[in-house]
């Protein structure tokens, strides 16, 4: 399945809990559409590897962003850095 996708990306996390666990969202949205790419969830935010993340996105729209938009999460820069 191909999403018709922009060249400029959004990554973020959310904290949300479920019975009393905390969790977080990952995912990776597109500007343009405001399509949700990819997602994953996570009981830990310091650690996460996402570079699934950006590979999923990446083969849902055949392409590769621009730009990509992030709080600066240092996991986020390397796996976008190892994965595009």
């Amino acid at each position: 399945m191909s999403v018709d996708a922009g060249y400029q990306w959004h990554i973020d996390e959310l904290l949300f809990k479920i019975l009393k666990k905390e969790r977080y969202l990952f995912a990776v949205m597109d500007d343009a559409s405001r399509f949700i790419l990819s997602y994953e969830i996570s009981p830990l935010k310091q650690g996460f590897k996402p570079d699934g993340l950006f590979g999923v996105a990446a083969l849902r729209t055949f392409r590769l962003p621009c730009i990509l938009v992030s709080d600066g999460l240092k996991d986020f820069i390397r796996a976008a850095k190892k994965i595009f």
